[in-house]
């Protein structure tokens, strides 16, 4: 098997997950940008805003868009979240509460409906087999977010920022022994097989969508 052709195989694969969760109308989560990039330092400032381009549902570290021809690549993944509230006047004084409230303040500004949970940070993976070998190459390269490709194999691994905090709905890895990056006693365990991966995640989410 080529790496065009794992990716046809991870696309088959997506689009199995989305029609079955669509189906079971599963929660989603909101997908949005910036709409402006340029931050003060330590504040985003009252223009700031986190515009929805799409909804997806969460998988473990991965995000399906339920709209494949909304957001760019077959996938997304990594990231962080917020909620779209307002909080009003924030007399917080630790910088870190300021932002978090800022943040949703930006979510919420952006449109997002109000008490929505909104990613951002997120990446594209291009999983489309039609991206050819631009798309191959982009996986072979540094991993983009959990998603990589290892010869002929598309993989999830924790690692490349793009780990979630069981906070966030995702699941902590098992620690890595210091000082190990992979392979012998001690090490982490390998990446899941991407296929694998998304059909158990997708399980999790079908189960959580019946109660």
């Amino acid at each position: 098997m080529t790496g065009s052709a794992a990716l046809e195989g991870a696309a088959v694969a997506v689009a199995e997950a989305r029609a079955q969760l669509l189906a079971a109308g599963a929660g989603t989560e909101v997908l949005a940008r910036w709409a402006r990039r340029k931050r003060m330092l330590g504040m985003l400032g009252s223009e700031q805003r986190l515009t929805p381009v799409g909804t997806a549902w969460r998988l473990g570290v991965l995000l399906l868009p339920s709209d494949p021809g909304g957001v760019a690549g077959w996938l997304a993944a990594g990231g962080s979240t917020t909620r779209a509230i307002d909080d009003g006047p924030r007399g917080y004084t630790a910088a870190s509460a300021r932002e978090r409230g800022e943040l949703r303040a930006a979510a919420l500004r952006g449109g997002a409906p109000e008490g929505a949970t909104v990613a951002l940070g997120w990446v594209a993976v291009p999983l489309d087999g039609g991206l050819g070998p631009e798309g191959v190459e982009q996986l072979e390269g540094p991993a983009l977010g959990p998603v990589l490709l290892r010869g002929h194999r598309l993989l999830v691994r924790w690692a490349g920022g793009a780990a979630p905090p069981a906070a966030r709905g995702g699941v902590q890895p098992p620690p890595r022994a210091p000082g190990r990056r992979g392979g012998g006693a001690g090490a982490g365990p390998p990446p899941p097989p991407f296929e694998g991966y998304l059909r158990e995640r997708r399980a999790l989410a079908l189960e959580a969508a019946a109660r």
